[in-house]
């Protein structure tokens, strides 16, 4: 008896790891899709504003991946102990730092990327301001995808996650041929945000079934709660790439200042504007405790 639920073990993990595995193998896919498809649709030197407007976005998106990796060695430990409560409420609490994240990297990049551009290789290489927001945009959806997606791992069953992973990776590539034939970068970045909307849809409700709760896909009052953070986002993002599309930095000492603040004022504006109550107080105990550590 023992001898076969240790076999059993044995071949659930080595199935998971499995399922891991091609699940990196897409998101693998997913990332380094864009320059393929705008090279093959419009020739390798369309593709040379868009990775240069893009370094940003990709620099972001790093951050915020290394952000939740660090949260989720601690709620893994609370989803392997069963306690799924708790771990519904940390999700939350992460959701809610990421959106606040997101939206304060997302407004310096508005407002700071085109001068970044321009300072390193000149401004005949900046891709534009709608390509610039959307960009953004997708590094917001790729935010909580990729936080959910490492949620749902961590409770070992990431076989749903991969195969809705593979359906996105195939509309996100049909989409963009298609739309890149017909508006260029721009087509490319919409392609991507469309073609990843399975994803930002189905992953929410799979890693909210884990713990046994509707999560934010489902009720009324769910998606009440989503019309603040994204009125809040969405009015930064406006007034940050408007401002951006001004001559503001002629050094990179000034540009670095800008950064900084522009990132700390954004941060705060979405921290009142956006988070509610309860959110507000989770971050910033969060923020507290982080400190706290690097203090020890």
């Amino acid at each position: 008896m023992a001898s076969s639920r240790l076999k059993r073990t044995v071949r659930n993990r080595r199935r998971t790891s499995a399922w891991l595995a091609v699940g990196d193998l897409i998101a693998k896919l997913l990332v380094a899709s864009d320059v393929v498809i705008l090279s093959l649709v419009l020739g390798p030197a369309a593709a040379t504003p868009y990775v240069l407007t893009a370094y940003a976005s990709r620099t972001a998106m790093g951050i915020l991946v290394l952000g939740t990796l660090g949260a989720m060695p601690g709620l893994g430990r609370v989803i392997g102990q069963g306690r799924h409560e708790q771990a519904a409420a940390l999700r939350k609490e992460l959701l809610w730092i990421t959106w606040l994240a997101a939206t304060a990297l997302g407004t310096a990049m508005l407002v700071w990327n085109r001068a970044f551009v321009s300072l390193w290789v000149g401004s005949q290489q900046y891709a534009g301001v709608l390509a610039n927001l959307l960009l953004v945009v997708a590094v917001v959806q790729t935010a909580f995808i990729r936080c959910d997606s490492y949620i749902i791992d961590a409770t070992l069953k990431p076989r749903q996650r991969v195969v809705v992973g593979a359906v996105a990776a195939v509309t996100t590539i049909a989409a963009s041929l298609v739309l890149t034939r017909f508006y260029g970068i721009t087509g490319l970045c919409l392609g991507i945000i469309l073609g990843r909307l399975v994803q930002s849809v189905v992953y929410p409700v799979l890693a909210a079934r884990a713990f046994g709760e509707a999560g934010w896909a489902g009720g009324v009052a769910a998606l009440r709660g989503l019309v603040r953070p994204t009125l809040a986002m969405a009015a930064l993002f406006a007034l940050a790439a408007f401002v951006g599309e001004r001559e503001l930095a002629g050094s990179w000492v000034l540009w670095g200042l800008g950064v900084l603040v522009t990132g700390i004022l954004g941060a705060a504006l979405a921290y009142v504007l956006g988070l509610p109550a309860a959110a507000r107080i989770a971050a910033t105990r969060r923020v507290r405790e982080a400190l706290g550590g690097l203090g020890a």
